[in-house]
């Protein structure tokens, strides 16, 4: 070291000021000395002790490097740092020992890399190593790029616009969907307290339909379900800046890692936006918690700790599968702080070096023991079991079983399989070789972090959702749930065009095992409805089935199955990774390129997959009605809030669950529902079960006690159990069996029938008759009564008024029956005489399909 940089160096050490210098390779070396106590005095013996301790590396020959000594800490924990002079914006070579600041220069404060450098427990303490594709801190005065961040935001701006575009074209649904758009409705009304008594909420699932929620609030359910699903688009490409963020821990390049957060975004999982589904939120929830966990290992402090409990609340009210994130979090620390300090130290030295680093996370610690405590004191009184189902909903599922399914390893090896054939293979198996080589190397603490945090998220996750499922549940198994690792893979693979640092021999290894793994297991996806729930697989095994004839029309041979042509598909790509690691680096930068490319193929393939364009329409969800006509009670409602009577006729070929769940989903005014209670209740589900429930007693005048809480009533066509007074608003354009009815006020019953089934069915064991009730306006009208048979032959004796009539229905046959309603009541029952037994085992004399109360003519003049 020259005279004058060592004199700087005693100088700024002893006075705790600012330093920085920058110095040739050769005097660099010249530093090197053994590490010194924390109490080490000597200003000169401290930084050659931290040069060494912290692991610091030489930058090559020809770079002069800049030391910078962070102020007021040079006998406590004072960092040192490194940086390339090319980095600095600054030419290389220039002469030795010149500050790059005057002796009494402004104090220039380190970049924030250094000045969060990991601590011993990470097994490294180089904040910034010099190395080859590590990321080296940046001086202060330095500006980044702005091409990549307009890049990557012009890329996550086109991949929301083609989730949008298909999303927007959807009009179908899936079941999880009504659940959400309940809920986003449920919360318009009430807040706070909507969101903690809601019915229709998974567990703690709730920030997603909080977010729907003022799009419901102020447009129609049809707008609100189109803006629903931009919104969607929006928030799952959100997810490019957590993504570009985990990146930037391990790749040095600003545009070499805005490539691989966007491909964190452009993935086939993106199908997932064209639903109300809870992925579209938790998905960038999850990759800001990774970052969040990758950060705090990285260099361990108290307000990155909190920082992670926060963005773990956050992820659990998304969704709570992410619970087990926080799980592996504070499994990762016990196991760093197990391997805080090097082999072949004494075992008081590790348990110290354990408890320094466990220290610096006190409140995940502090949640963590109050779990356990809480669960011990819950286990003992027996409340354990419902705690946990409230906390998980039904992944509490797995805390009810007594064994440990056989098939659990098949269920993770083709969730595996599929994730990694989404992403062209190549990355997966990159990741393999290269996380464990980044888990080994105690100089590069940043890696370390991240490859620490990769695997703990992976195996939480998948722990958690496989015990959840209970192993492996055949073609409905749903990738949806297991892609939140894909980042982890582009990561790697982007990250070694920069720095290899996995072997040749560990990316053989790696790409023999990925090819056993298509040589042995099939993917069991067939493409459907459903596609988004498993576009990678699906769409694989379509194009896999579609390549295969191809190829059996030209070799003339069957017998291929997609199994084989992924294993030589993955076998070919394993060669070819293990000679390009070895040989041809250019080679490596291809494949990954030819990666990244398939992806993108892949993703609008599910995309155009889903919107009907390829794949024979299968997978078609955009057919239908527009949005606009199953919105249409919504469009024709005059009155603030719709109700549902429950008058349906609960038969299969009725689809009355089905129908009620459209007319929820599609209109956000059906809020409730009312009832009468002498009716047999039908056998509701969720989401229309979940609808707010008043009931009024019908009184012998027709009207009703309460009044019936409803202005507009979406009431079952000519049902043989309800019927009310009104004005009908509007019939539904899609031939379902509904109107929209404008009641009377007061409201005013004009048929009423108690006994029948909730199918329509007479039957004996309904104390052998059912009672009617009709209330025919103006004091005459007729009732028409479709009778049919339940399978085999049946007969009935109805009475109304002063009127009996026998009905005899033969085998499958239909009986209209006509009679007169004269009076302002009248009353009557019907009996059954005649009986057979149906399929599903019960005796039944007659189903009563439909009941019209018309206008009566002249019938009561007669």
């Amino acid at each position: 070291m020259s005279a004058r940089a060592a004199r700087i160096l005693r100088q700024r050490v002893a006075t705790s000021q600012d330093l920085r210098l920058r110095l040739p390779h050769t005097e660099l070396q010249a530093l090197a000395g053994p590490a010194p106590e924390a109490h080490e005095p000597d200003p000169d013996a401290y930084v050659r002790g931290m040069l060494l301790h912290e692991g610091l590396r030489p930058a090559p020959h020809d770079e002069d490097v800049e030391l910078r000594l962070e102020p007021g800490r040079a006998i406590a924990g004072a960092l040192v740092v490194l940086v390339p002079a090319t980095l600095a914006g600054r030419p290389a070579g220039r002469r030795a020992g010149r500050c790059v600041r005057g002796a009494a220069g402004a104090r220039a404060a380190p970049p924030r890399d250094a000045r969060h450098a990991p601590r011993a427990a990470m097994g490294v303490t180089s904040a910034a190593p010099t190395h080859a594709g590590a990321v080296a801190a940046r001086p202060a005065a330095a500006r980044a790029p702005r091409g990549p961040f307009l890049a990557m935001a012009g890329g996550a701006l086109l991949v929301a616009v083609c989730a949008a575009a298909v999303g927007l074209r959807v009009t179908g649904y899936a079941l999880d969907e009504t659940l959400f758009q309940a809920s986003a409705v449920h919360y318009t009304h009430g807040l706070p307290e909507s969101v903690f008594n809601d019915l229709t909420a998974r567990a703690t699932s709730r920030l997603y339909a909080l977010t729907l929620m003022p799009l419901f609030a102020a447009f129609e359910g049809d707008t609100a379900l189109a803006l629903a699903k931009l919104w969607n688009a929006i928030l799952f490409s959100s997810a490019v800046v957590p993504a570009y963020l985990l990146s930037r821990f391990v790749i040095r390049s600003p545009w070499r890692a805005a490539a691989s957060a966007l491909l964190c975004i452009a993935l086939p999982w993106v199908t997932l936006t064209t639903a109300l589904f809870t992925e579209s939120l938790a998905y960038p929830a999850a990759l800001w918690l990774a970052w969040a966990m990758a950060w705090a290992v990285r260099d361990p402090a108290p307000r990155r700790d909190l920082l992670v409990l926060a963005l773990a609340g956050l992820a659990v009210v998304s969704r709570v599968q992410l619970v087990a994130m926080f799980g592996a979090y504070v499994l990762m620390v016990g196991l760093l702080a197990a391997f805080a300090t090097q082999a072949g130290g004494s075992g008081r030295e590790r348990a110290d070096a354990a408890w320094r680093y466990v220290r610096r996370f006190p409140f995940s610690l502090a949640i963590f023991g109050i779990a356990v405590l809480v669960a011990l004191a819950l286990a003992s009184r027996g409340g354990l079991t419902s705690r946990v189902d409230d906390l998980v909903g039904s992944y509490g599922e797995f805390q009810h079983r007594t064994t440990v399914p056989a098939d659990v390893p098949m269920a993770a090896l083709i969730e595996v399989a599929s994730l990694a054939a989404g992403v062209g293979i190549v990355p997966f198996i990159v990741a393999l070789a290269w996380y464990p080589a980044a888990l080994r190397d105690r100089s590069d603490p940043a890696a370390r972090a991240l490859a620490a945090t990769a695997v703990a998220a992976t195996f939480g996750l998948f722990t958690f959702t496989i015990a959840a499922q209970s192993g492996f549940i055949g073609p409905i198994t749903e990738e949806r749930y297991f892609f939140y690792v894909v980042p982890f893979a582009w990561i790697a693979a982007i990250a070694a065009t920069e720095r290899v640092r996995a072997s040749a021999t560990s990316i053989a290894w790696s790409g023999a095992l990925v090819a056993v793994l298509y040589g042995t297991i099939e993917l069991p996806y067939k493409m459907n409805q459903e596609l988004f729930l498993a576009p990678a697989g699906k769409s694989i095994d379509h194009l896999s089935e579609v390549a295969l004839n191809e190829i059996r029309d030209a070799l003339g041979k069957g017998g291929l199955t997609g199994r084989d042509l992924l294993f030589a598909v993955a076998a070919v790509l394993a060669v070819a990774l293990a000679v390009a690691w070895r040989r041809a680096p250019w080679l490596r930068r291809w494949l990954i390129a030819g990666a990244a490319a398939f992806q993108v193929v892949l993703t609008g393939y599910a995309l155009l997959a889903i919107d009907g364009a390829v794949a024979g329409g299968a997978a078609d969800r955009t057919a239908g009605p527009t949005l606009g006509e199953r919105g249409w009670i919504d469009a024709a409602a005059t009155a603030g809030d719709v109700a549902i009577l429950r008058n349906a006729v609960w038969r299969p070929e009725d689809n009355a669950l089905p129908v009620l769940r459209d007319v929820e989903f599609y209109n956000s005014k059906v809020r409730r529902r009312v009832g009468v209670p002498a009716l047999v209740a039908p056998t509701e589900q969720a989401p229309v079960d979940a609808l707010p429930l008043t009931d009024s007693d019908v009184l012998p005048d027709g009207g009703f006690r309460p009044e019936l809480a409803a202005d507009e009533v979406v009431s079952w066509r000519h049902s043989p159990f309800l019927q009310l007074a009104g004005r009908r608003v509007a019939a539904s354009p899609l031939g379902q069996p509904v109107d929209l009815l404008a009641v009377e006020h007061p409201a005013r019953a004009t048929w009423l029938a108690t006994g029948l089934r909730s199918d329509g069915a007479v039957v004996p064991e309904q104390q052998s008759k059912v009672k009617l009730q009709a209330w025919p306006a103006g004091g005459a009208a007729k009732v028409r009564m479709a009778l049919q048979a339940p399978g085999g032959p049946g007969a009935v004796r109805i009475t109304l008024g002063d009127r009996r009539r026998d009905v005899y229905i033969g085998p499958g046959g239909t009986v209209i029956v006509e009679l007169p309603l004269c009076g302002e009541r009248v009353t009557g029952a019907i009996k059954p005489t005649l009986t057979s037994k149906i399929d599903d085992g019960s005796i039944v004399a007659a189903l009563v399909r439909s009941v019209r109360v018309v206008p009566a003519g002249d019938a009561c003049g007669r």
